[in-house]
């Protein structure tokens, strides 16, 4: 039986999936440290998950944040036994008129602040002989790329070839790394206008009729199985994809 992973660094912790996988760990009995730029969000997290969800504001994507991040780690926590890589962005556009900015942007965020966190946790764990975990939260659109997704798209595909090196070359230390792939989730991210201008809801509602299973995944169902990732011992260099069906169609 695979033990459970105690403590957790989760980023992007203040909404959408991120803020569901740190409420489902913390309410699993685990401590979180959850990171995001928003400090207003962060402390409704708090306030909402009590005195084992550790609030850290900082942007991953900036100069020194790794080492800012470690010297803010509370004394009740240290070092995370576990990492969630659940920070994202998503800038819609048209192929044409994406940006090498915008590009830069995803992968910063994606695939370089992930990189950065998973090393400097690797390089610890080594050192303390802990056998940690990551998880890093992909996308389906990573090999089945949507409209105005471009630069989404090519970052996930990235962090998904990250994981698979990640697990081969960590896995001597008994450390593990993964990734999670859903599907259309209903997030403030997925509502954003896109360059058409169609109507959200009406544009969920057709996404979740080309599911087989006819709906859109649940913020809850992605945090389930991250945790399941999180903690399986003998699960290393995986893409577990979560999507209702939909890449069959």
């Amino acid at each position: 039986m695979s033990e459970r992973i105690p403590s957790v660094l989760v980023t992007g912790a203040s909404r959408g999936i991120g803020r569901g996988i740190a409420a489902s760990l913390v309410r699993e009995g685990r401590h979180v440290v959850g990171v995001a730029r928003d400090v207003a969000r962060l402390g409704d997290v708090r306030a909402e998950l009590g005195d084992r969800f550790h609030p850290l504001a900082l942007d991953v994507t900036t100069p020194g944040a790794v080492d800012a991040l470690f010297a803010a780690l509370p004394s009740a926590v240290g070092v995370p036994h576990g990492f969630v890589a659940a920070a994202g962005i998503a800038e819609y556009a048209a192929a044409i008129d994406v940006t090498s900015e915008s590009l830069r942007r995803h992968l910063d965020v994606h695939v370089t602040a992930t990189l950065e966190l998973a090393r400097a946790l690797a390089t610890r764990w080594i050192a303390s002989g802990t056998r940690g975990s990551i998880v890093a939260v992909s996308s389906t659109l990573a090999d089945k790329p949507a409209p105005y997704t471009l630069p989404y798209a090519i970052a996930k595909a990235a962090l998904d070839a990250m994981v698979r090196g990640l697990a081969l070359e960590l896995a001597p230390h008994g450390i593990r790394a993964n990734s999670v792939a859903p599907g259309v989730v209903d997030t403030e991210m997925v509502r954003a206008m896109r360059p058409d201008g169609s109507d959200p809801d009406e544009r969920l509602r057709d996404l979740a009729a080309r599911h087989p299973l006819g709906r859109l995944g649940s913020i809850a169902e992605v945090a389930r199985t991250v945790a399941h990732v999180l903690d399986s011992e003998f699960m290393t260099g995986s893409r577990v994809v979560l999507d209702g069906g939909l890449s069959l169609t």
